[in-house]
Order: structure tokens, then C-alpha cells, then sequence
């Protein structure tokens, strides 16, 4: 004798191998999506870098707990694409690797260009300064349109989006 599958007068065992059947896929299907949705947030923690395609101006340094002003006709830049940290020291070009994610950043080796730059006053030392706060740089935090480098021990370099 058949029996339709909501008959009440099937027997209780084979309803209750549909429910198991039922709730079994239910569960599949539940942990698929959990499955996916970690996936997706792990591979966005490694893969997305809020660095890349960017490009920065220096705007300031804080060098032993002062502030010091980009000299003037300077305009010290970065860029950040596809692992590669490039831009302008204030007389020099420079370029490396970059490494970034959750607010650190390990930037270098540079291989930088080596032109003696004596105008405007100042420009070499800036650049030195420059260059060596930025392979020392740990952390990052962007703000808006602000990009701040900082080292272990206060140093940073204060940039604007250009």
C-alpha cells in the first residue's frame, strides 16, 4: 500500500526519515554559507590593501617629538601600487616593496637615485630624514584625506592625498 508523504496515516518512520533528510540539508546548506562568508571575510583581511593605488604629499615631520615643516619648493611624495611604495624624496627618486595590513606597514629596501640637491636649503637633510622615517615606518592610519607613518618611537610623516 502507497501512502502520500503528508498522509498522517504514513508510517511514523518514514516521516521521520523525510525530517532527518530535511533538517540534514538545512544544515548543509547553513554551513555552506558560513563556509563562504568566512572565506570572503578572511581573503578581503589579506587581499584588500587601502594603501594601493594611492599617492601622498608630505606635509610634515615629527622628528625627536617636533614638528618640522616640508621645506619650502620641496614636494616629497609617495605611492603605493601593487606592492611597490615610489615617489620623490624632495630632490631623489626612490622605490621598493611595501607590506601592509591592519595597520602596519614594513616599507623597503629603497633604491633611491643619488643627485646632490643643494637648492633649496635644507633639501638633502630633509630627504635623509625623509627616507629614514619611512623604511622605519610600522604603522599606518588614515584619517579622511590624511596618511600617517609612524615608527616604535614617535617619529612620523604626516601626508595629505594628492
Amino acid at each position: 500500500m502507497m501512502h502520500d508523504a503528508s498522509d498522517p496515516t504514513r508510517p511514523s518512520s518514514t516521516r521521520r526519515s523525510n525530517l532527518a533528510l530535511i533538517v540534514a540539508a538545512a544544515v548543509v546548506v547553513v554551513l555552506g554559507v558560513a563556509i563562504a562568508l568566512a572565506a570572503a571575510i578572511w581573503s578581503s583581511g589579506d587581499d584588500a590593501d587601502e594603501l594601493d593605488g594611492t599617492t601622498w604629499q608630505l606635509e610634515s615631520l615629527i622628528v625627536d617629538g617636533q614638528e618640522v615643516a616640508v621645506v619650502d619648493g620641496t614636494s616629497p611624495t609617495l605611492g603605493f601600487a601593487d606592492g611597490t611604495a615610489q615617489g620623490d624624496g624632495g630632490c631623489n627618486t626612490f622605490s621598493g616593496g611595501y607590506e601592509a595590513g591592519d595597520g602596519t606597514i614594513a616599507i623597503g629596501p629603497l633604491a633611491v637615485t643619488e643627485i646632490f640637491c643643494e637648492e633649496p636649503a635644507g633639501t638633502d637633510d630633509q630627504e635623509t630624514a625623509y627616507l629614514a622615517r619611512l623604511t622605519a615606518a610600522s604603522s599606518y592610519r588614515i584619517v579622511g584625506d590624511r596618511l600617517v607613518l609612524a615608527d616604535e618611537l614617535g617619529d612620523s610623516l604626516n601626508f595629505d592625498r594628492a
